[in-house]
């Protein structure tokens, strides 16, 4: 059975969407090096970018990663 985990980086505005998804990023290659051993192959992985609060050009940066354990 599949699982699927969710990695989100900081808000930040628009002009720090670089620093945003590396937040998200880190956070994902965290947990994939601690639980190495239980993901037997990985199945999808997409990264989105959410816009939130009005026109103030904040976004939400989120990592859906799916895997099969092993």
């Amino acid at each position: 059975m599949k699982k699927t985990i969710y990695f989100t980086g900081v808000n930040h505005q628009m002009g720090q969407l670089e620093k945003a998804i590396q937040t998200a990023t880190d956070k994902r290659d965290s947990w994939i090096a601690e639980n190495e051993a239980q993901i037997g192959k990985v199945d999808n992985e997409d990264i989105k970018i959410t816009p939130w609060n009005g026109n103030n050009g904040y976004v939400m940066v989120t990592i859906q990663f799916t895997y099969y354990p092993k």
